[in-house]
């Protein structure tokens, strides 16, 4: 584990060094780790032009590795763009890997914006964040079926902007010690505190005053009422 971490630590540092990833490749297909052929395969596809008929097998082969690939490990190494940014007038020139690593796997940090950018597993999550006019790196698995997310052109939450076409209210903030009210599911009506609100996943802890005493809960944002002022 100490000779991957290594490898990992030293990709994640170069981000650019192909060769480095090749080395890791050797590493995991020596111990007959599927995700070698996957970095292999990768490197392999990015070598030929759009042109090569071979182009269309490799993508197919990705595609199939990637499948069976652990989301974690997959967000450390994923070559995919970023969206969803307004610092540019046009389409984000900016990649996942070459953003800056942060402590979480699935939140880095752009240099040219300083905004958080979060790799997201599922289309739901990467629109629900959209939505809310953060970057997003959407899982490179994903790539092949995915829509045009819907995007907030502030990232001002106490002004307006459009969403799909509309206007948009200022989205709430949340933070630890507010008081909420849960306005949809099982606790419905139920009022009760923050305790720690997790950005990436867009969750939120909330304490609740239940039969058991007071419990932490976790519930998406989208089922609480905006937080008390």
């Amino acid at each position: 584990m100490k000779d991957e971490d290594a490898l990992l630590n030293a990709i994640l540092a170069n981000p650019e060094d192909d060769a480095l990833r090749q080395v890791y490749a050797d590493w995991l297909e020596e111990r007959g780790d599927p995700r070698g052929e996957f970095l292999r395969t990768e490197a392999r596809l990015a070598s030929l032009s759009k042109a090569k008929r071979s182009a269309g097998k490799l993508r197919a082969r990705l595609q199939e590795l990637r499948a069976g690939i652990d989301g974690r490990w997959l967000a450390l190494l994923d070559r995919t763009p970023v969206e969803g940014c307004f610092q540019f007038r046009m389409k984000c020139p900016k990649r996942w890997e070459s953003l800056k690593v942060t402590d979480d796997a699935s939140v880095r940090v752009c240099d040219v914006c300083r905004q958080k950018v979060f790799h997201c597993g599922t289309l739901g999550l990467a629109q629900r964040h959209a939505v809310r006019g953060h970057c997003v790196a959407v899982d490179s698995r994903l790539l092949h079926k995915k829509p045009k997310l819907p995007i907030s052109p502030s990232r001002n939450p106490e002004t307006q902007g459009m969403v799909l076409g509309m206007v948009a209210p200022p989205l709430p903030r949340y933070r630890p010690g507010q008081e909420v009210t849960v306005q949809r599911g099982p606790y419905q009506g139920v009022r009760g505190e923050v305790k720690e609100v997790r950005l990436h996943p867009l969750r939120v802890a909330v304490l609740l005053p239940l039969t058991t005493g007071r419990t932490a809960v976790e519930l998406d944002l989208e089922d609480l009422d905006p937080p008390d002022r």
